[in-house]
């Protein structure tokens, strides 16, 4: 069955978030309830395809065999690494917006590591003290 007809509600709750997020900011004062409106329309259709893409793209990285995935991930972390140092050059906050990249990247792999590296541990002391 698809996703979004298991959870219609789902689809309600976008709704909301955007249209209230879309309150919030009081652009209506500024800029009027026209461009109000067109914010909730964007917002709600940016949100229904990010549902539709989101889907669509775990499915297809779940078929993926293990050795893809890893490649796709050795790929992405030094594009990202890349982009951001190309992205930051000649600004004045360069080395604090650098830094702050490789600091957050080091820590994602840190933490995906650990969590790789516990879940198996759990994993292995669960099967042995559940077959008693």
């Amino acid at each position: 069955m698809n996703q979004r007809q298991e959870r219609p509600w789902m689809i309600v709750a976008v709704f909301a978030v955007v249209f209230l997020g879309a309150l919030s900011m009081h652009m209506e004062r500024m800029a009027g309830w026209g461009f109000l409106v067109l914010c909730f329309v964007v917002g709600s259709l940016a949100a229904l395809a990010f549902s539709f893409v989101r889907h669509k793209a775990l499915s297809y990285w779940n078929q993926l065999p293990k050795s893809r995935r890893r490649i796709a991930i050795a790929t992405a972390i030094p594009l990202i690494l890349v982009g951001t140092f190309v992205a930051n050059r000649h600004k004045p906050d360069e080395f604090t917006d650098d830094a702050l990249t490789v600091f957050s990247m080091f820590l994602v792999l840190l933490f995906w590591g650990l969590y790789r590296l516990f879940s198996g541990f759990l994993d292995a002391l669960h099967a042995r003290f559940s077959r008693r």
